[in-house]
């Protein structure tokens, strides 16, 4: 006589329409069997009680047939059909999982924590989600928990097991306290799993459960996903049911997303108006943290891409700029007759480099773009925030060092908008001073620039210090600081100081500050202005044949106040004459008169008088020069040849001086325009429009406004000067 297989004890409607059954899976109280349901050719499940199930597993497998009937979710497992076996044992047939798992640690291990994150999130969203139409039709299921959630391994999530569910206002099967109990799983009064168990549920309140027990049992499952452990980790089932009543579950990990962590704190408070009100909120606000998420991960990779053009750009942009500046100053070495045959192939080169330029600044425009596309996805992103912050810092101080005042307030405005505490002393706008004097012990007076009546004056001084000052903080401005010391020349030194700006008179190549020189007293003659090292801004893209404006370097050097007058120069001439010098010889080195042949003798406007000495005589035009004009029509031979006269009688060694160095005597230290500022103002300077009549020039007393930082006059107007480094100049006699 052989055991009656399950086929055999189906009821008669069942008998003959299910085939191949197979035990599939087996527990303490039922048994699952897998079967073909012939007539509808499709795998099944049969969950069937065991023959000694006792009367309260029976109730419960009722009730789970029960509930699973009135729930019509995707994410719960559809009841086909049920019935009871000969024998009276209760079973169901649902749909059939062949490779599901339980949720646990390693089934989201897929290398990257970030995404396996999100896969558990989203796991525990699914299942929320069944919840909340169990919600909807008032079941609470009342034993969430990970085994009682399975993944297929096409991701789709079924929540099972509904045989603690309570439907309705229908109280819960009453029993002992505790009727049945594992490590895991208790039934009665006290139902559900310790260590994924609500305090209500744990004090016995299982008739009154309500939603907010589902949202504590989901979010104690997301607990065990992230962390590996369930909230209640105790030595045995006694002490877990202990935490579970008093609600100690060990705090998550800092590591945790912080609005993830909130979440889930949220649903596992101990009392149950404190969390989420039901599944359908939980599944809200973990949607929203997913699509957060989802959102974050597409503006990093914006901020990965955008990050590589912003790269690119800076790079295109420095090497388009550093070839322009050369080309720049091979276009400006040739003399102003060499024609286009020379120029040309310049010009294409700079119009290349220009296409450059422009291309790198198209790249960083559509980076800009990309990163604020990255803030609108994620406003609370702190890279791409940073990365606009480096972005608008660097043009902010790029167009401050190049004076475009429009561009500088509105990189200004953009880089307060990005709010990033990196650059809050910058955007203060102080900056810092440090300043050495070889004497040191030298007090120091700061006076600000203010711009008054179109003029860069000096405002009200104020003592700075004492010599050496270290890292002494001041606001964003220009400055004249008025160097002093017993028994030295007081030093005029101009400072431009930008924002953040530690100016220190480091020198090219140094490493420690260079000390300012103080000449002693007596060493410089009344008119001879001494010009300290340091560093300047030179160079003007909107004049002709000059540079970008760009920080230079000049050595110490001392310049004569005034232009050389007439009446030096016929110092000159004459000292030369006495010397022995033929007056042929002298007559090359004489002004010309440009409206008179070379050849003429009287085309020299200073020439040998009755006396036999060198004077002035009426020019072409009837003028006779003044002796306080500056000497013109001379050529650089000429301008050479007095320096070196000049050296020679002095014991000095006078030169003419270099471009740069002209350039920072006359505009100080801060890239300002003129002498006197940048307003382009006629009257401020000896010019062709500044007087009506004819264009002459002036004593070397007139035009005071044409006064440099450092006292040089007239290097604005009255006449043009020759500089030692100059090309464009005649060749040498």
């Amino acid at each position: 006589m052989h055991a009656p297989s399950l086929m055999e004890l189906l009821p008669t409607p069942f008998r003959g329409r299910f085939l191949d059954a197979k035990l599939f899976a087996s527990g303490g109280q039922g048994e699952i069997w897998c079967a073909l349901d012939d007539e509808l050719q499709r795998p099944v499940a049969l969950k069937v009680l065991k023959s000694d199930a006792s009367d309260y597993a029976k109730r419960l497998f009722q009730r789970e047939i029960e509930v699973s009937a009135q729930l019509n979710h995707p994410a719960i497992l559809p009841v086909h059909d049920s019935g009871r076996l000969i024998g009276d044992r209760p079973f169901l047939i649902m749909r059939f999982l062949p490779d599901t798992q339980t949720l646990d640690l390693a089934r989201f291990d897929v290398g990257d924590p970030e995404v396996a994150r999100r896969r558990r999130v989203g796991a525990v969203r699914r299942a929320a989600e069944a919840l909340a139409h169990a919600h909807s039709r008032g079941v609470v299921h009342r034993d969430v928990k990970p085994k009682n959630i399975v993944m297929t391994e096409a991701g789709d999530v079924y929540v099972l097991d509904w045989g603690l569910a309570k439907v309705q206002e229908d109280l819960a099967i009453t029993e002992p306290v505790v009727v049945f109990q594992s490590d895991e799983t208790c039934v009665g009064e006290v139902g559900g799993s310790p260590p994924w168990m609500c305090p209500e549920a744990a004090h016995g309140a299982l008739a009154n459960l309500t939603p907010q027990a589902d949202v504590f049992g989901l979010c104690a499952t997301l607990y065990h996903l992230l962390t590996g452990a369930p909230p209640y980790v105790a030595a045995d089932g006694a002490e877990r049911l202990r935490l579970a009543r008093e609600a100690r579950w060990r705090p998550l990990p800092e590591s945790e997303p912080r609005e993830l962590r909130a979440i889930i704190e949220r649903g596992l408070s101990r009392e149950p108006e404190a969390r989420q009100p039901n599944a359908a909120a939980l599944v809200d606000q973990l949607s929203g943290w997913l699509d957060g998420v989802e959102r974050r991960e597409r503006a990093r990779a914006l901020v990965r891409a955008t990050s590589r053009e912003l790269s690119s750009a800076e790079v295109a942009a420095a090497q388009a700029s550093s070839a322009l500046e050369r080309l720049q100053a091979s276009l400006a070495s040739l003399k102003p007759w060499e024609g286009e045959e020379l120029r040309r192939p310049l010009w294409r080169e700079i119009e290349a480099e220009e296409a450059k330029q422009r291309e790198a600044e198209q790249l960083e425009l559509r980076a800009e773009q990309g990163l604020r596309a990255a803030l609108e996805l994620a406003p609370e992103l702190g890279e791409a925030r940073e990365r606009l912050a480096d972005l608008y810092s660097r043009r902010l101080r790029d167009a401050e060092l190049a004076r475009r005042v429009e561009l500088a307030t509105r990189a200004e405005s953009d880089l307060e908008a990005c709010a990033d505490p990196r650059y809050a002393r910058l955007l203060k706008g102080d900056g810092e001073v440090t300043l050495l004097t070889d004497p040191p012990g030298a007090r120091v007076w700061a006076s600000r620039y203010i711009v008054r009546d179109r003029r860069m004056i000096e405002d009200k001084p104020e003592l700075l210090g004492t010599t050496p000052l270290i890292r002494v903080s001041l606001p964003r401005g220009s400055y004249l600081f008025h160097i002093e010391r017993e028994g030295h020349d007081t030093v005029r030194y101009p400072v431009s100081l930008l924002r953040g700006q530690h100016w220190d008179g480091v020198a090219p190549g140094g490493q420690a500050p260079q000390p300012i020189w103080l000449p002693p007293r007596g060493l410089l003659g009344e008119d001879e202005v001494y010009i300290p090292a340091g560093w300047f801004l030179a160079g003007d893209e909107d004049a002709r044949n000059s540079v970008r404006l760009s920080r230079s370097w000049a050595e110490g050097f001392i310049l004569q106040r005034y232009p050389v007058t007439n009446l030096q120069y016929l110092s000159f001439l004459n000292d030369l004459l006495q010397g022995g010098a033929s007056e042929e010889e002298v007559m090359r080195w004489s002004p010309v008169d440009r409206d008179v042949p070379i050849a003429d003798p009287l085309s020299r406007v200073f020439r040998r008088g009755p006396s036999g000495e060198i004077m002035a005589f009426p020019d072409h035009d009837g003028d006779l020069w003044p002796m306080d004009w500056p000497v013109f029509q001379v050529d650089f031979w000429c301008a050479r040849r007095y320096a070196a006269w000049l050296s020679e009688r002095q014991g000095a060694p006078w030169r003419l001086p270099r471009e740069l160095e002209w350039e920072k005597a006359a505009r100080g230290v801060d890239g300002r325009v003129f002498p006197w500022g940048d307003a382009p103002e006629v009257t401020f300077a000896c010019l062709a429009e500044s007087r009506p009549g004819r264009p002459l020039p002036d004593r070397i007393s007139s035009f005071p406004q044409d006064v440099s930082p450092y006292g040089v006059r007239h290097m604005a107007g009255l006449a043009r000067v020759w500089c030692e480094d100059l090309s464009a100049r005649a060749d040498a006699p």
